[in-house]
């Protein structure tokens, strides 16, 4: 008994009906301060990239910002969730969701304010703006609670989210640049396409309806109601690449 016990606090895990602060977790000013530093950081990361390729569409650049967070964040997060699961400790999780709630918060403000002032655009993804608030409820609550449970589980929301946000990045900054209609684009859409049914629609069925509705520590509604949230987009999102792929295997002109 008394080695179960002293196993579950070496990774933290909570007691059946309380709560185990992890010992690794920043302080609350810790994380407004990480948390502060990294929308900065992105919005700075930017601005730069702006100021030394003038001719580079806002767009493009966006989603180039958006495609180096997907390639740091899905790698940090998978070793940060096995580091937990192997005893390692927790230290790279709380890390990954400061330095993602940064990036969150800056792509939900940073889009919306560059559109309307710079490219005089009067219109409101609310899709994006739903996928990012409910990220950002569940990593900001995850955080302030300092529960490894919660974390990893809004770090495996984001896990579930972000892979094939990557290759719409890139989608799009090809066909900025001219390049949809080559054999790469086509690539990368099968991929993105792929990736998304299988991570998103697949798994992420798993995650919320096994995952998060099984799971009833703290925050469980919380956590469940951002995790439908994100699969609401994922549903909407599946219905453009059905529209996508329609497009290409079946161009209009050309009967099915």
């Amino acid at each position: 008994m008394a080695r179960a016990a002293a196993a579950a606090a070496a990774v933290h895990l909570p007691e059946e009906g309380g709560l185990v602060v992890d010992a690794e977790a920043h302080s609350y000013n810790g994380l407004a301060w990480a948390t502060t530093l990294s929308t900065v950081l992105w919005w700075v990361i930017m601005d730069l990239t702006r100021l030394l390729l003038p001719g580079v569409a806002f767009d493009s650049v966006h989603r180039g910002i958006a495609a180096v967070h997907v390639a740091i964040l899905v790698p940090w997060s998978l070793l940060a969730v096995w580091r937990v699961h192997a005893g390692l400790g927790s230290g790279m999780l709380w890390w990954a969701l400061e330095v993602s709630t940064g990036f969150f918060v800056y792509d939900c403000v940073s889009k919306p304010v560059y559109e309307s002032l710079l490219l005089k655009r009067h219109r409101f993804d609310w899709f994006m703006v739903a996928h990012h608030l409910a990220t950002i409820a569940a990593m900001v609550f995850s955080a302030l609670r300092r529960h490894i449970p919660l974390a990893v589980l809004a770090l495996k929301g984001v896990l579930v989210s972000e892979p094939s946000t990557l290759f719409l990045n890139i989608m799009y900054i090809l066909r900025t640049a001219g390049y949809d209609d080559t054999r790469l684009a086509l690539a990368n859409k099968l991929v993105f396409a792929g990736v998304f049914f299988l991570v998103r629609i697949g798994y992420g069925f798993y995650f919320v309806f096994i995952e998060l509705a099984g799971f009833h520590g703290a925050g469980r509604y919380l956590m469940l109601g951002s995790g439908l949230a994100l699969y609401g987009v994922s549903l909407y999102w599946l219905w453009r690449i059905y529209l996508m792929a329609k497009r290409i295997f079946f161009p209009k002109g050309r009967k099915a």
